[in-house]
């Protein structure tokens, strides 16, 4: 495997790519108290000195193994809710990029935050966007990141935590939570295939924290090993 320290932002703009949450892992979960949690911390490493920086914790990410693609796809091995996460807030701050008055950055723009961190701009559909989750989640955060109103659902939690963040931006400065954002810091993980084990590793990284259910445990176990389009065939047959 392969570790370096990486912005958040640097990690999503890394060339034209996509990041897949593959169906052996769990739903988005993350609820209010995670993301006020984040967004505080975003707003406190944003007004800490020049050169301050915020870790939050790993994405550990392998090839899909689907050689089809028009560009790369990586699975996610570990690191679906800060990530999700992230990019929702990342989305939302966009939106509202988009109504602000006055002078804004070229590099703030919205539309450099979409070229560089949030959409793939000339992929075909289903690789536009560099996130892509499962479900129901996806068609929610497809809406997002292209602009479209979300349903008002808050019973799943995409939608819930983009209303959130979109009420809580009301109270701070947009351009000064973009600046918390560029010093958020992860552990990017990039898995060998054929050389490191994804099911160990996943196995390894879930040991602590919220419990997997023997459910999400066998899912995994018969998934993981397949390419991604097998995986998905399987899953929704």
């Amino acid at each position: 495997m392969k570790a370096e320290d990486t912005s958040f932002l640097n990690l999503l703009g890394g060339g034209s790519r996509q990041f897949v949450i593959p169906v052996f892992q769990r739903q988005y979960s993350w609820t209010e108290t995670q993301c006020s949690q984040l967004l505080s911390d975003v707003v406190g490493v944003a007004r800490r000195s020049q050169g301050a920086t915020h870790f939050v914790g790993s994405v550990v990410y392998v090839a899909s193994g689907d050689h089809s693609a028009v560009l790369p796809q990586w699975l996610v091995i570990d690191g679906q809710q800060r990530l999700t996460t992230c990019t929702l807030l990342l989305a939302v701050l966009r939106n509202r990029l988009r109504v602000r008055g006055g002078e804004i950055p070229i590099t703030d723009s919205p539309a450099a935050l979409d070229e560089q961190f949030l959409l793939n701009k000339f992929a075909p559909p289903a690789l536009r966007s560099r996130l892509a989750l499962r479900g129901t989640d996806d068609m929610y955060l497809q809406k997002l990141l292209t602009g479209q109103p979300l349903p008002d659902d808050p019973t799943n939690r995409v939608s819930a935590n983009a209303s959130f963040f979109e009420a809580a931006l009301s109270e701070h400065d947009e351009l000064e939570v973009l600046a918390g954002l560029r010093r958020l810091m992860v552990v990017s993980v990039a898995l060998k295939p054929g050389q490191d084990n994804p099911q160990l590793i996943f196995e390894s990284l879930n040991s602590t924290g919220m419990t997997l259910t023997q459910a999400d445990l066998v899912r995994n176990y018969v998934l993981m090993g397949h390419a991604e389009p097998q995986q998905t065939e399987w899953y929704q047959t």
